[in-house]
């Protein structure tokens, strides 16, 4: 029953001036009650893949911070070295 008014929630967002027509249908009709769910499992997919990519986005922000520095870690030792070999 959670899924029923999750689905017709969202719908009655989308549709404001359609709250007791989405209600009647949702009843009634089986065609308009598949369409509910299919655009419920859409919305719910949208929003799961969206909160993964926001934090694969972050971890990949996390790697490419880490990696940029780890380059200036060793550019710094490969200079390093470098003016130690010249002095010899």
């Amino acid at each position: 029953m959670k899924k029923v008014v999750l689905e017709l929630g969202i719908l009655q967002e989308k549709f404001p001036e359609y709250k007791e027509a989405i209600n009647q249908l949702y009843e009634k009709e089986n065609n308009f009650r598949l369409l509910c769910n299919d655009f419920y499992r859409c919305e719910n997919s949208i929003e799961k893949y969206e909160k993964e990519m926001m934090e694969l986005h972050i971890t990949i922000e996390e790697f490419e911070h880490l990696k940029n520095e780890l380059f200036k870690e060793i550019e710094a030792y490969l200079i390093k070295n470098k003016n130690q070999s010249n002095q010899h």
